[in-house]
């Protein structure tokens, strides 16, 4: 190899992303566990099952926030006609309108990701965000409240418990990831776009989490317990 790619080789490995990527999932396993948890106990307080897809318009409204499905800013210039939903917080209300011209998957994470900027700022900030995907955030706000949408919308013990429910329905057949995509899509009401990019994160925190547990039987394989072995590979 020529020394400008052995010079860039260098370059990747100082950026020490194999040790960084446990960091990362380390957060992203602790945002999962703290979304899936204010889920959970919300259908506890409405005395319902805890399954796909949630009803992420009761957990809006359960914090206290009103949802409106309607035209957003239909007669508005091109530009603002991007806008798919959008959250306003006062001292009046706390109020999310999600654009009802788009598909229902997209107006469910449009609230999500909305609620998700709601549970990252402080609750005594007056502020209006919109949201405007498949666009180019416009900040990293944006990606911070996708990143709640998606722990909200896919709990991950909800995922697992899914996902080996479908290999056990399929299991004498290969998995073809396509077809899973698409079960999951539809049993979650979560769109593909959105579960595409939502999807790594998953995979990173069901791996790390089972790690975890594995490091606290001491690396002892009879002392490890996993349910959801068959999802992993």
């Amino acid at each position: 190899m020529s020394n400008n790619i052995e010079e860039i080789k260098k370059d990747i490995r100082t950026l020490k992303i194999q040790s960084q990527t446990e960091k990362e999932a380390r957060l992203y396993l602790q945002l999962a566990e703290q979304a899936e948890k204010l889920v959970k106990q919300i259908y506890k307080e409405r005395k319902k099952r805890l399954e796909f897809p949630i009803d992420i318009e009761m957990v809006g409204n359960e914090m206290g926030i009103r949802i409106v499905r309607r035209r957003i800013l239909a007669s508005a210039a091109n530009q603002f006609n991007k806008v798919i939903g959008q959250i306003l917080i006062d001292r009046e209300e706390k109020l999310i309108e999600v654009d009802n011209m788009v598909s229902y998957k997209t107006q469910q994470y449009a609230i999500a990701h909305s609620i998700g900027r709601y549970v990252l700022l402080d609750d005594d900030i007056m502020y209006e965000h919109s949201y405007a995907i498949p666009l180019m955030p416009s900040e990293l706000g944006e990606i911070a409240a996708d990143k709640v949408a998606l722990f909200l919308l896919l709990p991950l013990n909800i995922f697992k418990r899914e996902f080996k429910a479908y290999l056990d329905s399929i299991k004498d057949y290969p998995l073809d990831v396509d077809r899973w995509m698409e079960y999951l899509s539809d049993k979650s009401q979560v769109s593909m776009f959105n579960l595409a990019i939502g999807y790594q994160q998953l995979k990173q925190v069901a791996c790390f989490e089972r790690l975890n547990e594995f490091e606290k039987t001491g690396y002892d394989l009879s002392r490890f317990k996993d349910e959801y072995a068959d999802i992993f590979a």
